[in-house]
């Protein structure tokens, strides 16, 4: 390590740990109140605690040994050894989880829930197996139940003059642009918490040419703990981190994508360099299609590099999704995009809006 990554870690340490003793005490707070009184404010406030310190430790990547991560999950370093990054991931997701358990008990019980019909086993596609396409899973599992999260909850929280919106904290939501409050044309993005949702932030148009909900130009993206979603991204112009996902479908483009703890994902990707899986299991790469780029241009090819299989054999935990498997993804956000206008008659019964197009396309 030269000296000036060396000057950072012992400055990133003690800050980094100043945030995290402000996020235990008030967790520990929190956790230590009655049942339910817990506010709503509070929980999203604990969220983009969290949500901060997750962006401090991927803007500090570059500054911290990768083998210090796999060291401390590994169990390898010594309990006096520096909180390098992986130990910090893992207090970080230690947090998230007692953020999670308070949401649980601090939130309404469901004024009712809507069941699918589950359909008849072997409705999904299979991937043919090749080098690339090694013993992955190739379906997404169904979705029991959905239920409807508190009318009043907030949506999303932003500062009008801070760049960065953050997304949190929702369930069986249909969330687009206009669910946001006012904020800076460029910001960050983080999406947070969010359980059987749809994210679709894609641009919406009015018949003037106007940008429903004001321009959105992302300039990086941080996701962590999302279930049974789907997200549909404009281009992020930096770098795109996910981290504790399941069972999701994404459309997203971005400079440099990188996603950790994470299974059974379909990622229709755009990407100029080459995306990055570690600790992921059952994820499927697919390009990203055409009709949804703002200007089309010819979409470069990408390798993927997975970092837990630095090996000569291909790895088993990703695969690229065959032609007519993102086909009919494709299809599927091409309908939902087309059918906007139904989706949006629907704002008062989100979880409809949300279960339906889960549906369409979570089924492949």
């Amino acid at each position: 390590m030269d000296a000036s990554n060396w000057d950072f870690l012992q400055s990133f340490t003690p800050q980094f740990q100043a945030m995290r003793s402000e996020i235990e005490s008030r967790l520990d707070t929190a956790s230590s109140a009655a049942p339910g009184t817990v506010s709503a404010d509070e929980l999203n406030a604990l969220s983009a605690l969290l949500a901060k310190a997750a962006k401090s430790i991927a803007d500090a990547a570059g500054a911290i040994p990768s083998y210090d991560q796999k060291q401390y999950e590994a169990g390898v370093s010594a309990l006096s050894a520096p909180p390098h990054r992986g130990k910090q991931m893992e207090q970080l997701k230690a947090l998230s989880k007692t953020l999670e358990e308070l949401r649980t008990t601090s939130a309404p019980k469901s004024k009712f829930a809507f069941k699918r019909k589950v359909r008849a086993p072997g409705a999904t596609g299979a991937i043919t197996k090749s080098a690339l396409q090694h013993a992955a899973p190739t379906s997404v599992p169904e979705l029991a139940s959905f239920a409807s999260s508190p009318d009043d909850a907030p949506l999303a929280s932003a500062d009008s003059s801070s760049p960065h919106l953050l997304l949190s904290g929702q369930r069986n939501k249909y969330l687009t642009r206009l669910d946001f409050p006012p904020h800076t044309a460029q910001t960050d993005l983080s999406l947070a918490d969010l359980t059987d949702c749809v994210v679709d932030l894609l641009p919406l148009t009015t018949a003037g040419g106007l940008e429903e909900g004001g321009p959105l130009n992302l300039t990086a993206l941080h996701v962590r703990n999302l279930k049974d979603c789907v997200v549909l991204l404009p281009h992020v112009a930096g770098s795109a981190l996910l981290h504790d996902m399941e069972r999701c479908v994404i459309l997203l483009g971005s400079h440099q994508f990188r996603m950790h703890t994470s299974k059974q994902i379909n990622i229709l990707l755009s990407i100029a360099s080459n995306p990055i899986i570690e600790h992921c299991s059952a994820i499927r790469f697919g390009q990203y299609p055409a009709a949804f780029e703002p200007v089309p241009k010819p979409l470069p090819m990408y390798t993927v590099q997975d970092f837990s299989h630095i090996r000569a054999t291909p790895s088993p935990n990703f695969s690229i999704m065959p032609d007519e498997e993102t086909e009919r993804i494709k299809e599927a956000l091409e309908t939902l995009v087309c059918n906007r206008g139904v989706q949006r008659s629907l704002q008062g019964d989100r979880s409809v809006a949300a279960a339906l197009t889960l549906d369409i396309i979570l089924r492949v």
